[in-house]
């Protein structure tokens, strides 16, 4: 790095320079200060980025509405915070306590509040994504519809790039192998269970209007374990494995001679 002294020194020389003959120094003097402006340059040039601090919630209570206007100003957002929609939780949505100090990046912070919010029943909803526009809606309140209805359409590729963030979101799997409608009734039994809070879905989904083409909608977390999960059936599938529709024919095959056993042994 330059040292400024010597920034300085090239500044009064060139002044007195000029002062002594203005005709005779006029091209020194125009050389020194393009040293010294070029000098200047690259010493800003060579100044390292300020660290960008983390996120961090001290141990103990912190009141939900206190904490969405900590994260929100944190991340450079406005997250509307109505009481109307928190009144169940209590005043100012409740308190959350937490016995450790947290300390998380940016992504961290989001993913944090979207939990923390989740556990009282609450959700963070986009207004407009592109400003930075976002609100907190009670799911099993009056608006609670609006939670997945409002979801925005991620890429497989985004949804898996960030598998704890609870934010509702709507995404599209294409599969290779195995037959859309097939995989849907085999996930059904352990995605489409009524859970969550207010009794909503965890996970919707179904197919896209193609045999191999599957609609997912939920929050992203429990959505990036569906994707994993049908992912990896599709490609055990690509590995030579039995498809599924053999295996349910050969069920079916030997059903029907197990019940034809069966009345053979009543007559």
């Amino acid at each position: 790095m330059k040292n400024p002294l010597v920034s300085s020194f090239a500044v009064l020389l060139a002044s007195a320079l000029t002062a002594q003959n203005p005709a005779a120094n006029g091209a020194l003097v125009a050389n020194l200060s393009s040293a010294t402006l070029a000098a200047a340059s690259t010493e800003t040039a060579e100044l390292p980025a300020a660290p960008r601090a983390n996120f961090v919630l001290e141990a103990g209570e912190h009141r939900t509405s206190d904490l969405v206007d900590k994260v929100a100003q944190f991340l450079g957002r406005n997250i509307l915070f109505c009481e109307v929609e928190t009144t169940q939780c209590g005043p100012a949505g409740g308190n959350v306590r937490l016995q450790q100090r947290v300390e998380v990046d940016a992504a961290g912070a989001e993913e944090l509040l979207c939990h923390l919010l989740y556990i009282r029943g609450l959700a963070v909803v986009a207004i407009d994504e592109t400003k930075g526009m976002y609100e907190v809606i009670a799911m099993s309140g009056a608006r609670g519809r609006e939670v997945t209805m409002r979801a925005p359409m991620r890429s497989i590729e985004e949804v898996l790039a960030r598998p704890q963030l609870r934010m509702m979101v709507l995404t599209a799997l294409t599969l290779k192998n195995i037959n859309a409608n097939i995989a849907t009734n085999a996930m059904r039994p352990f995605f489409a269970q009524a859970g969550g809070n207010g009794g909503a879905t965890s996970v919707t989904f179904g197919t896209a209007g193609s045999e191999n083409g599957l609609l997912i909608a939920g929050f992203q977390d429990q959505v990036a374990a569906m994707v994993r999960m049908v992912q990896s059936l599709d490609e055990s599938a690509a590995k030579g494995e039995r498809p599924t529709e053999a295996k349910v024919a050969e069920l079916e095959q030997r059903l029907a001679v197990l019940e034809a056993r069966l009345a053979g042994e009543k007559k």
